[in-house]
């Protein structure tokens, strides 16, 4: 799977991107048909497997009923809401960066079409590390892999803040973005089938895409007014970054204490 999204990435980024800004109107809607073309065929050709018939729900109000379970089977137990809240954060640590990228590139003078290109190498080098990275999180479990990228994340990106000056520090700072961030993504991908309930493992996930949708709604806002206030200095995405990936770190630690408690 990431494999195949990395290939996707690599061929959008060499070839389209550096056309975006006078072409932008076709590449997106080619995009939304690729997109629903695939979508669309993924749900044809999916089938589902055989479930266990689901719990009585409140005959007066089945659907009121039917909330109020999910809402207590999801919410009501402390470590799956720490879970929850790791994995948001863990996610959003790479967002700042992500978000105002393009901003960050053109006010270092970066053209689009290098950018893309900056792009193609961390696609590149994260495709490479995924047949690795799949083997140490059988071997090591994700959530350990993952606690590795957030470590190793937050001391590059504030080593970033302080040392990013020009264009090539800027590149170099940004390939170091985008290969951890390849790598916690790659390492972590089954972390959550390895970490919610089995039998309830949609609910819990749609749980925390819920946590998830709060934070990056919130996030970007956020910054983008601190960015203003700070005369968009977007090296403060990358000490944003730092800071979000040193408080996922410690929420991770935390889980991983409970999870190795709990068996």
């Amino acid at each position: 799977f990431r494999a195949v999204g990395l290939g996707a990435g690599i061929l959008f980024n060499y070839k389209i991107i550096g056309h975006a800004e006078e072409n932008y109107s076709i590449i997106l809607a080619s995009i939304g048909l690729i997109y629903g073309i695939g979508f669309t065929v993924m749900c044809l050709r999916v089938k589902e497997g055989d479930y266990p018939p689901p719990p009585e729900s409140s005959p007066a109000h089945p659907v009121l009923g039917a909330i109020g379970d999910y809402f207590r089977d999801c919410f009501s137990k402390p470590y799956y809401l720490w879970v929850f809240i790791f994995l948001a954060l863990a996610n959003v640590a790479f967002v700042p960066v992500n978000l105002f990228s393009i901003y960050a590139a053109k006010s270092f003078g970066m053209s689009m079409d290098l950018y893309g290109k900056y792009l193609v190498v961390t696609f590149i080098t994260s495709f490479l590390l995924a047949f690795p990275l799949g083997w140490l999180a059988d071997r090591f479990h994700p959530l350990r892999i993952g606690l590795a990228a957030l470590l190793l994340y937050a001391v590059l990106m504030a080593i970033g803040f302080v040392w990013i000056h020009d264009l090539k520090s800027f590149g170099f700072v940004f390939l170091g973005h985008g290969i951890l961030s390849g790598t916690f993504f790659t390492g972590t991908a089954a972390i959550a089938q390895l970490l919610f309930p089995k039998l309830k493992f949609a609910q819990f996930a749609a749980a925390a895409g819920l946590i998830a949708a709060f934070f990056n709604m919130v996030l970007g806002p956020v910054l983008g007014a601190v960015l203003d206030r700070l005369g968009s200095d977007y090296r403060y995405t990358f000490l944003a970054g730092s800071m979000l990936a040193v408080v996922s770190l410690g929420l991770g630690l935390f889980v991983h204490r409970r999870w190795q408690q709990h068996g």
